[in-house]
Formats: structure tokens, C-alpha cells, sequence
């Protein structure tokens, strides 16, 4: 079953809760350090390794502190929970698709064309001693021709303008950076967390950006 059969044929209210609890609670909110850390973090937890392992074709989430600054129209608001697809780093900032701005049913269907297209990687585990990569994603995304095509063909396909969803983050304000596994990818889908985004409508933001069929 697909992400987007899944997510048609879920209980939405658990699968939600279910989705808030491994990005945020677990993810995010887990302060133990040293051989108290919350198992549920394991492999994807960066404190060791950040920020080299900002890493293109990887899944992150992370809090922007004093968050970032976008427009809608007149209105002002604060990107503070991103959750992104990375797309680039280079050294200084972190450049990403950011899921929040995505409707849950769009971001089904965005995840099925990529593990479709990549499924021998999205079947694996990705962590051991450190992430892997499958380099020709990692490629694809890093390369802003490429890219832009990608993000074309999404749009065609779904009819939502993920261009509109790219965003950098300048590394001076991240905090508690994760990446999240393979095998949780369906908590991005589910993840229903409008607080991520302060100071505007999530849902009518998201609904701005689909196109017409």
C-alpha cells in the first residue's frame, strides 16, 4: 500500500497523534543526554555529528529559533518547526522542501513519487555508523536544474506548487536538529501541527499554493 492509499484509508486522529508524538515528543522534546537518551531517538539523533550531517535527500525536522520571517500577501509569519527534505547545505544554511506548507494528502502523494522513484533506497535502513545516501537523489536535489524539474513533474502530477515551499535556514538558528528514518516517513504525512507556523491560517496558506488541474 502506498502512502496516499494509506493515508485515504487511515484513522486520521491517531494516525496524527501517532505522527506528533515521534516528530515532537519523542524527536524534539527529549532532553535526556548520554546513556539516559531516549532510545526512540537512536541513530537520528545529530548532537555528535552537527552540522556536517546536513545532508541532501535526507528528512530533518528541527526548531528555528526566533523563526523565519515570510509573506502571505500583507500578512507577516514565523516559520518555528521545520520539516524538510534537504535539498542543500553549505555550511552555513540549510535548504530544504518544507512538509508544513504541504496539504497531508499532497505530501502522500509527493512521497510515493519519490519512494517509487528511489525504492531500493527508501526500503533500507539508512543509519548505521552514519546516514546513507543514495547519491544520484542526493544529486538530483542538490542541483537547482534539476531540481526545478523535479519539483515540476510534482507539480504536474499533484498539482501543487512545491517550488513555493523551498526555504533556507541559517545554521546559527537551529536547534535540536533530527533526522528522521525511512521507515517513519509516514509521520510527515500524518503530522497535523499547526503551531509550526505562527501568525497565519496553515491550512489556507497550503491551499494558496495548488494549482488548478
Amino acid at each position: 500500500m502506498g502512502y496516499l492509499d494509506g493515508f485515504n484509508k487511515s484513522n486520521a486522529s491517531a494516525e496524527q497523534q501517532a505522527a506528533f508524538k515521534y516528530i515532537i515528543t519523542d524527536l524534539l522534546r527529549d532532553n535526556k543526554r548520554g546513556s539516559d537518551k531516549s532510545q526512540t531517538i537512536g541513530a537520528s539523533n545529530m548532537e555528535d555529528t552537527y552540522p556536517a550531517s546536513f545532508v541532501p535527500s535526507l528528512f530533518y525536522v528541527f526548531l528555528y529559533i526566533g523563526g523565519q520571517e515570510n509573506k502571505m500577501g500583507t500578512k507577516t509569519f514565523y516559520d518555528m518547526v521545520p520539516v524538510i527534505l534537504c535539498t542543500g547545505f553549505d555550511g552555513s544554511k540549510v535548504t530544504g522542501i518544507n512538509f508544513n506548507f504541504i496539504p497531508n494528502n499532497v505530501r502522500a502523494g509527493f512521497m510515493d513519487l519519490l519512494t517509487n522513484g528511489f525504492k531500493k533506497y527508501y526500503e533500507e535502513d539508512i543509519f548505521e555508523e552514519s546516514p546513507k545516501v543514495d547519491e544520484t537523489l542526493g544529486f538530483l536535489l542538490s542541483n537547482p536544474k534539476e531540481l526545478s524539474t523535479l519539483m515540476a513533474m510534482a507539480k504536474d502530477a499533484l498539482h501543487f506548487d512545491f517550488s513555493a515551499c523551498v526555504r533556507s535556514y541559517d545554521i546559527k538558528n537551529i536547534y535540536r536538529p533530527r533526522m528522521i528514518e525511512n521507515d517513519m516517513l509516514d509521520a510527515i504525512v500524518n503530522l497535523s501541527f499547526s503551531d509550526a507556523v505562527r501568525g497565519i491560517n496553515l491550512a489556507k496558506l497550503q491551499m494558496q499554493l495548488i494549482s488548478e488541474k
